[in-house]
């Protein structure tokens, strides 16, 4: 019986933690992002579009972020009108249209991706070298226990 509550306390505490590091973590990037006029959404749009490569479908993007079509292409059209991202033919079917980033964003994300790889090394820079070990350890671990609930 003990070990259902201490399960339930446990899965409670992880909840609560995990929930405060996305928020934290949202904060912290939210304020890098500041600098660059560029919301969380259309970060991440513009992360996705990148790691398309020559160009991504407005479709497979909105799935991809789970976003509607509508609420898609409206970050789109605001990346666009900020000359970070253009839309192109798609050169395998002349009625679909792909979105790719531009290079200043490129650049953009570039600086984002070094400030926020700054910024979490500072986090980890105060935590002693074995907590900070153990820490990334431990989250592999449970990585590891997520994924294969999902097989």
């Amino acid at each position: 019986m003990a070990t259902i509550a201490s399960t339930a306390s446990d899965a409670e505490r992880l909840s609560r933690g995990i929930m405060r590091l996305m928020w934290m973590n949202g904060k912290r990037l939210g304020q890098i992002l500041a600098a660059y006029d560029l919301t969380i959404p259309q970060f991440y749009t513009l992360l996705a579009i990148s790691r398309c490569g020559s160009g991504c479908r407005m479709g497979d993007l909105a799935h991809q972020l789970f976003q509607s079509s509508a609420t898609m292409t409206g970050i789109v059209t605001r990346l666009e009108a900020d000359g970070l991202v253009e839309r192109v033919m798609d050169p395998n079917d002349r009625r679909a249209v792909q979105v790719r980033v531009t290079e200043r964003a490129k650049k953009m994300l570039d600086e984002v991706l070094a400030a926020q790889h700054e910024s979490v090394s500072h986090t980890l820079d105060r935590m002693s070298a074995s907590d900070r070990q153990e820490f990334l350890r431990l989250l592999d671990v449970y990585f590891d226990a997520l994924s294969a609930s999902f097989d």
